[in-house]
């Protein structure tokens, strides 16, 4: 569960946040639309701990798992080597399993020898949602994880989310790759002017 209460937040004395309250959990798959620079990423990172807000509170409880548009894995190591790093940084007991576990659930299996710099886009996205999988989350963020991906990358990366989500994973996307959106998500947010609101499937389908 995660909670904003009264919200806001500056950058470049620009306000991006304007006392903003929500709450996510349970069975959400929330969707988080808006234009270029709306603020979209700063959502998502005040969420995630990244950024601290000017006012307000946010309250969590459990793990949060990020994953954002730039990979936060290190090129130089292999599949397997960004794992076992991710691992100890988060101080996993039983790295072995919870490593072949995700291996499999991500289809990363043959490439856990290959360099993370040798991987497609698609595959690089595996890796990088398998790292922020690492500490058991109940809640992750995906910032733009659809972008330069084609479309069976898009579709396979979908499935997979679904299955996280059936794990009772919360799922917050940040993406403008909107049918992909209304596939997964049950819940939208449009950031814009400082401001967020809860909008319909029916409002998002207007904007394709």
């Amino acid at each position: 569960m995660i909670e904003l209460v009264n919200v806001s937040k500056k950058l470049g004395g620009r306000k991006i946040l304007d006392n903003v309250s929500l709450k996510f959990g349970g069975n959400d798959v929330v969707g988080v639309l808006g234009p270029n620079g709306a603020g979209k990423s700063v959502l998502l990172k005040t969420i995630a701990g990244f950024l601290k807000p000017d006012k307000g509170k946010i309250y969590s409880k459990g793990e949060i798992g990020i994953s954002i548009q730039d990979n936060s894995f290190y090129e130089s190591l292999t599949v397997e080597q960004n794992l076992y790093y991710f691992a100890r940084i988060y101080r996993i007991k039983e790295k072995k399993k919870k490593i072949n576990e995700l291996l499999k659930e991500l289809g990363l299996e043959k490439f856990v020898k290959s360099g993370a710099n040798t991987l497609s886009g698609g595959t690089k996205k595996k890796l990088d949602l398998a790292c922020s999988l690492l500490n058991s989350p109940s809640t992750i963020i995906l910032d733009e994880p659809f972008t330069g991906l084609d479309k069976m990358f898009v579709d396979e990366l979908n499935t997979l989310l679904k299955t996280i989500h059936s794990l009772g994973v919360t799922i917050i996307i940040s993406s403008h790759i909107i049918p992909s959106m209304i596939d997964i998500c049950n819940r939208f947010i449009l950031v814009q002017d400082g401001e967020i609101k809860e909008v319909s499937r029916e409002e998002v389908k207007r904007f394709l």
